[in-house]
């Protein structure tokens, strides 16, 4: 299980690739991603639901 400090690093550096890719999230992504670093939202949660858009 990752610790909220490694999702919050893993989340950063996923967007860092996606700049990098020209991607920007939209505001919905960028919460879920909070949801999920907070742990309102589980990880496969957040797939399916990116997946869902």
């Amino acid at each position: 299980m990752l610790t909220k400090d490694q999702k919050r690093e893993l989340s950063i550096d996923t967007m860092a690739s996606w700049a990098l890719e020209g991607m920007e999230p939209d505001r919905q992504t960028v919460e879920d991603i909070n949801s999920y670093i907070d742990g309102r939202m589980t990880l496969e949660e957040f797939i399916a639901k990116s997946k869902a858009l």
